[in-house]
């Protein structure tokens, strides 16, 4: 593509990039506890770690004419994620289903937490970009890997009248800010560099039943808000889309 004339900029990070990946290992640890608080409600609750030699992680090594990221994958030696995650189940009505989720993710390269505890160049810096402000950087100012949000929930109601053959669906995700470019190149996330801000979408479906439950008419609609973002190139505005299903046996 660069010979072709369609790069704009190549980053560091693709001197970094090997013809061959190794494969990824990993030691996890997992903990978790379910709890039937009530015949309608049940919780569960999950905390996890995973040390992770030789993880393949993608990145973006360029960027095209056309503003598009070009990415690659690069082993990195020594990694982790750590978190938790909690999820409800609530029927409170016959036919309504109300369940919600949440995930808090830490996500590092312990080989940048080393390089700046050792001051190693350019690692050793933060700086404001808008103001030229520079200081010595600390293990506290590496936020994480790319495109890992540290927060991340759902929400899902679904309702279903069996006396009519009507269903229907509604779901809300959200992702708390991610990291995508480092603007300042000192190697490392900090909160001075480029991130996909926060989001949520919306998504929504109806079904009817008709033919003694043969035949399924279903209208569907993605991201119903139509939001998108630049930095998310590959996420598509508001989708609708219509089907027919029929089933041959119930």
């Amino acid at each position: 593509m660069q010979a072709a004339g369609l790069i704009s900029e190549i980053r560091p990070l693709a001197r970094n990039i090997s013809a061959a990946l190794k494969p990824e290992t990993s030691v996890s640890y997992n903990a978790g506890v379910s709890i039937q608080a009530h015949t309608a409600v049940k919780l569960d609750l999950n905390v996890f770690y995973n040390s992770l030699h030789n993880f393949i992680n993608t990145v973006q090594v360029a960027t095209r004419t056309n503003y598009q990221p070009v990415y690659s994958y690069i082993n990195l030696d020594r990694s982790y994620t750590a978190g938790a995650e909690a999820g409800v189940v609530v029927s409170p009505l016959k036919g309504l289903d109300i369940s919600a989720g949440y995930q808090l993710l830490y996500a590092k390269d312990r080989g940048v937490m080393d390089s700046i505890r050792n001051g190693k160049y350019p690692y050793n810096k933060v700086r404001n970009s808008n103001t030229g402000e520079t200081n010595t950087s600390r293990v506290s100012d590496y936020i994480g890997l790319e495109n890992r949000s540290r927060h991340m929930a759902n929400l899902r109601l679904f309702y279903e009248y069996a006396p009519w053959g009507i269903s229907a669906t509604c779901r809300v995700t959200y992702r708390s800010k991610a990291g995508y470019d480092d603007a300042n190149n000192n190697r490392f996330l900090d909160r001075y560099d480029t991130f996909i801000a926060g989001y949520a979408m919306l998504y929504a479906s109806l079904e009817k039943k008709l033919c003694k439950n043969h035949l399924s008419v279903q209208i569907t609609a993605d991201n119903l808000t139509n939001y998108t973002d630049m930095l998310m190139p590959g996420q598509p505005g508001r989708i609708l889309m219509a089907g027919l299903k029929w089933r041959f046996f119930k």
